[in-house]
């Protein structure tokens, strides 16, 4: 065995012992010299070991989102890697919140309603701030399946009560188009817009497509 073997067997033999250490006696460890991604390449271990939750806070949501970014590269699925943005507004500022900011809050708080996230990363001040109650949220969320029959008048109704707008062209989150048989909608969970093909009050289908060339 060479030298570098023998260095890889003791790093991989650390971080079995600290994986297996917070597993079994849930105690408080620190963790020093870590450089670049490595910490994120142990947090995403550390999850995929004993597949619970992982809630990891930072100090700042610049550090917040790095990780993030980090641990999608590490952890086998990206979409159960979550962050929860905090406001950057005031409680009292004449202002409304960026609805991308909004848009990510709410998809990982769907997520997380719905036992979908893996590791939750957010900044102290986030964990700070108050959230949507569960119940509520759950009563707010939308289900549409293909091929099966929705009410058109009362579902865009519904998309309304959402808090959805209704713009000529959907071009970002929370927003809804109408024309025709075809109902346009950028869900907050959702990386690009679906266009949905109705046949009176049925679905025929449902795609994504690209919100600049529409």
């Amino acid at each position: 065995m060479t030298e570098n073997d023998q260095q890889q067997d003791i790093r991989h033999a650390t971080v079995r012992s600290f994986i297996d250490g917070l597993a079994t006696h849930h105690q408080t460890s620190e963790v020093l010299g870590l450089l670049g991604t490595s910490d994120a390449w142990i947090l995403s271990r550390l999850q995929q070991e004993h597949s619970r939750p992982l809630v990891i806070l930072t100090a700042e949501q610049s550090r917040a989102r790095q990780l993030v970014t980090d641990l999608q590269f590490f952890h086998p699925r990206t979409s159960q890697v979550r962050l929860l943005p905090h406001w950057e507004i005031g409680p009292y500022d004449p202002l409304t919140p960026h609805p991308e900011l909004e848009a990510t809050r709410l998809s990982t708080l769907a997520a997380l309603d719905q036992g979908q996230v893996g590791c939750l990363v957010l900044s102290l001040r986030a964990l700070m701030q108050k959230t949507i109650p569960r119940t509520v949220l759950s009563e707010l969320c939308l289900t549409l399946i293909a091929e099966e029959e929705y009410p058109r008048p009362e579902l865009l109704t519904t998309l309304q009560h959402l808090g959805y707008q209704a713009v000529p062209l959907v071009e970002e989150r929370g927003s809804f188009a109408v024309r025709g048989d075809i109902l346009d909608i950028f869900p907050p969970d959702l990386d690009t817009p679906v266009r949905i093909e109705f046949y009176g009050d049925f679905i025929e289908r449902m795609r994504g497509f690209d919100p600049g060339s529409q």
